[in-house]
C-alpha cells in the first residue's frame, strides 16, 4: 500500500471519528466530565428500563409450565399429531377459530411447536419476545415525535413498569393468545408506522395495506386496524389524500367480504352471527349500559375489579377528551397522527371486548350488566388506550412549555390557572398516578395468582404424564372432555412430544428401583380419603369399588438425614402377586417446615389418586417410597394401613 493511500485511509477516519464527537467535545474538553455524568445516568436509567423485562423472563421461567391447557387441545395438540402422522391438514390453518381465522400465527405456532416438540413453555417466551419487541417499536416511536431527555425519559419509566406489571404477565402463563396476541399487536404497529411514512411514498403505502391483511389473520381483534388505520389517513397530510382513502376503503371491504362472506362464518352460537346479531341488538336497547361496561374494560387497565374499574374508566375516559379539548388549537394531527393511530386501534380492540363479552340478550349474562372487566386472557387487546392518552399527554405538556419559554410571558395566578401548560400538567399528572396505580394494584395479583396457576398447572403435568392411571376428575384440570385428553396424551407418549420428549428429564419418571439401595430412614405423614365421603379409620380400609370412583392421598416425606424435603415419593400398593407404584405431586406444606424448624421440609408435601378400577378384589398393604436427591438410594416407609377392595 502507497504512503498515499495510508494517509487517505487515515485521513477518512479521522473525519468519521469527528463527526461522530459531540459538538461539546471538540469546542471544550472539559465537558468530557459532564459527559461521563451523562453516560451514568443514561446507564441508570437503561437499567431500570431493563429492570421490569428481564424480571418477565423470569416470572415466566419460574411460574409457567410445558403442558397444554383448555383451547389448546383443540388445536395445536392434535395439529402437531397430525403433523407427526404425515395427515395434517393445511386447511386447518385458515379455519375459523371461534370467530376469527388466524391464519399467521396458526403457522408461526404450528412451526414453533414442531421445532421445539410442542414445548407450550417455549411458546409463551417467543410471544414475550415479541411483546419486548412491540415495547421498543413504540419508544422508537416516542423518539421521533420528541426529544429524548433526561425529564422524558424519568417520565417514560411508569410506562415499562406499567407494560410489564406482573398481572399483564400472568398471560404468558395461560393459553396461547400469549402467543397471538403480541404478533397482533406488532403487526398493528408495523401496519401504522407504515402507513405514516406513505405520506409521499406508494411502495410504504401498499406495504401498509399488506400487513394491515397480516393484523387481520392474527386474530379477530386485528379486523379493527382497517377503521385505525382509516382514522389515520384522514389525520395525516400527505400526496393524494383522498385517493389513497378510497384505496384503503376498497382494500378494507374487500377483505371482510373475503374474510365473512367468501370463506364462510358461523350461523350459530356465541362466535357466529347468531351472537352477533345479538350483541348489536344489546346496544341498540342498552346503550348506557354497554358505554358502562366499556368504561369499566378502560379502567381494568388500572385495576381488576368491577366496580373500582368503572371508576377509574370514567377517569381515564374525561381526561382524554380535556387533552384535546386543551389542546383543541394546536392537536399537530399530522405529525401524532400515528399515536392517534394506535390509540383509535387500542380503543377499538377494547370496545369490542364490552360489546361482545359484558352480557347479550340472549349470551354471556344480563343485557344490563354495568360493572364489568374482561377475563385475564384479553389482557393483551386492552392495555394501549392508556399508553397512548399518557404519551399524548408528555408530547402536548413539552409543546406548552416550549411555547411559553419562547414568548418570555409572565403570568399571574387567575393567567396560570387558565395557562395550557398547567392544564396539560395536570392532566399529565392524573395519567402518571393512574400507571403508577396500575403498576401497584397489579404487583400482589401478580404474584399470588402466578403462583396459584404454576402449582395448579404443575398438577396437571403430572396428571398428564400419568394419565393411564389419574382418575378423570383429574384430567378434566386440563381439558374438559377427559377422552379427547387421554387419547392425544397417547399420542403424544408415542411421538416423545411436550412433556414426553425427553423422559430423563420428568421430575416424576418411575425409577428402576431394582438398582437402587433400600435404606434406612425418612419421615412421613400420610391421609387418605375415598371418594370424600366413606370413613378410613382403622388399619384396614373397605372399600365398594362403584363406577369412577377414585381415592385420593395427602401427606408429606421428607429425608431426615440430610433434612431435605424436595424429595420424589411414591405409593406402594401390594398384595400376594402384585405391586402397583403410584407417583405424587409435590405441595408446599410451611406447616412442616415450621414445626421441624427445616426451611426444606416446605416442599415436602405430596397428593396423588388412584382409581378403584385399577385394583383387584383382594387386600393390599401401602407403603411410601421416598426416592433421595442423589436417585440411588431410597427410603421405604409402612404405612400401616391396608385397602381392601370388594
Amino acid at each position: 500500500m502507497t504512503t498515499e493511500k495510508k494517509y487517505g485511509h487515515a485521513k477518512r477516519i479521522g473525519a468519521y471519528i469527528y463527526r461522530v464527537i459531540p459538538q461539546s467535545f471538540r469546542d471544550n474538553p472539559l465537558s468530557v466530565e459532564k459527559s461521563k455524568n451523562e453516560i451514568l445516568w443514561l446507564s441508570i436509567i437503561a437499567v431500570i428500563y431493563s429492570m421490569p423485562i428481564i424480571f418477565g423472563f423470569y416470572y415466566i421461567a419460574h411460574y409457567a409450565v410445558n403442558v397444554p391447557y383448555w383451547d389448546q387441545w383443540d388445536t395445536i395438540v392434535p395439529w402437531t399429531i397430525e403433523w407427526h402422522e404425515g395427515n395434517f391438514d393445511f386447511n386447518r390453518l385458515i379455519a375459523p377459530q371461534n370467530d376469527s381465522r388466524p391464519l399467521v400465527t396458526n403457522v408461526l405456532m404450528l412451526l414453533t411447536s414442531i421445532l421445539t416438540a410442542l414445548n407450550i413453555k417455549m411458546m409463551f417466551y417467543i410471544g414475550y419476545t415479541v411483546y419486548v419487541i412491540c415495547f421498543i417499536v413504540l419508544l422508537d416511536f416516542i423518539k421521533t415525535d420528541m426529544k429524548l431527555d433526561y425529564q422524558t425519559l424519568i417520565l417514560l419509566i411508569p410506562l415499562a413498569f406499567y407494560m410489564f406489571n406482573l398481572y399483564y404477565l400472568l398471560r404468558f402463563l395461560l393459553n396461547l393468545g400469549a402467543f397471538s396476541g403480541p404478533i397482533m399487536i406488532f403487526s398493528a404497529l408495523i401496519t401504522i408506522y407504515l402507513i405514516y411514512k406513505s405520506k409521499f411514498s406508494y411502495p410504504y403505502y401498499f406495504s401498509s395495506i399488506g400487513m394491515g391483511v397480516v393484523c387481520t389473520l392474527t386474530g379477530a381483534p386485528g379486523l379493527t386496524i382497517w377503521f385505525a388505520g382509516l382514522i389515520q389517513l384522514i389525520l395525516q397530510n400527505m400526496h393524494r389524500k383522498w385517493q389513497k382513502v378510497a384505496i384503503w376503503i376498497v382494500s378494507a371491504a374487500t377483505t371482510f367480504y373475503v374474510y365473512f362472506v367468501l370463506l364462510g362464518v358461523r350461523k350459530e352460537g356465541l362466535h357466529g352471527t347468531e351472537g352477533y346479531v345479538s350483541f348489536l341488538m344489546t346496544t341498540v336497547h342498552y346503550p348506557l349500559q354497554k358505554f358502562l361496561c366499556f368504561m369499566g374494560v378502560i379502567g381494568a387497565e388500572v385495576i381488576h375489579d368491577k366496580q373500582i374499574a368503572l371508576f377509574f374508566g370514567l377517569i381515564i375516559f374525561f381526561v382524554a377528551i380535556s387533552l384535546i379539548y386543551v389542546n383543541r388549537n394546536v392537536l399537530e394531527l399530522d405529525r401524532l397522527s400515528k399515536w392517534y393511530g394506535i390509540l383509535t386501534f387500542g380503543t377499538l380492540t377494547s370496545l369490542e371486548l364490552a360489546l361482545t363479552r359484558s352480557g347479550s340478550l340472549s349470551h354471556l349474562g344480563s343485557p344490563e350488566t354495568i360493572f364489568y372487566i374482561p377475563d385475564l386472557r384479553h389482557s393483551l387487546t386492552i392495555f394501549l388506550p392508556i399508553m397512548c392518552i399518557y404519551i399524548l399527554a408528555i408530547i402536548y405538556t413539552k409543546n406548552s412549555i416550549k411555547e411559553e419559554s419562547t414568548d418570555g410571558n409572565s403570568y399571574d395566578f387567575q393567567a396560570i390557572s387558565k395557562d395550557r401548560k398547567y392544564q396539560n400538567i395536570f392532566l399529565l399528572g392524573i395519567i402518571f398516578t393512574l400507571l403508577l396505580c396500575g403498576v401497584m394494584l397489579h404487583l400482589l395479583p401478580g404474584l399470588t395468582t402466578g403462583e396459584w396457576f404454576h402449582n395448579k398447572q404443575i398438577n396437571n403435568q403430572y396428571f398428564l404424564q400419568n394419565y393411564a392411571i389419574v382418575p378423570d376428575d383429574k384430567l378434566k384440570g386440563l381439558y374438559p372432555d377427559t377422552y379427547t385428553v387421554r387419547t392425544h396424551a397417547a399420542k403424544l407418549e408415542q411421538y416423545k412430544l411436550n412433556i414426553f420428549a425427553n423422559l430423563d428429564q420428568k421430575s416424576n419418571s418411575m425409577p428402576d428401583w431394582d438398582s437402587l439401595i433400600l435404606t434406612k430412614g425418612g419421615i412421613m405423614s400420610i391421609d387418605l380419603i375415598v371418594n370424600k365421603r366413606d370413613s378410613n379409620e382403622g388399619k384396614i380400609v373397605h372399600i365398594d369399588k362403584k363406577p369412577n370412583q377414585y381415592i385420593e392421598f395427602t401427606g408429606w416425606a421428607a429425608d431426615d438425614l440430610s433434612k431435605d424435603g424436595n424429595v420424589n415419593t411414591y405409593l406402594v400398593f401390594k398384595n400376594r402377586d402384585d405391586e402397583i407404584i403410584v407417583p405424587t405431586i409435590k405441595t408446599n406444606r410451611p406447616d412442616v417446615a415450621n414445626h421441624f424448624g427445616v426451611e426444606s421440609y416446605k416442599n415436602s408435601g405430596w397428593v396423588t389418586a388412584v382409581q378403584t378400577r385399577d385394583f383387584k378384589d383382594e387386600c393390599y398393604d401401602i407403603s411410601l417410597r421416598i426416592l433421595r436427591t442423589n436417585r440411588e438410594e431410597y427410603f421405604e416407609l409402612n404405612v400401616n394401613k391396608a385397602l381392601c377392595f370388594s
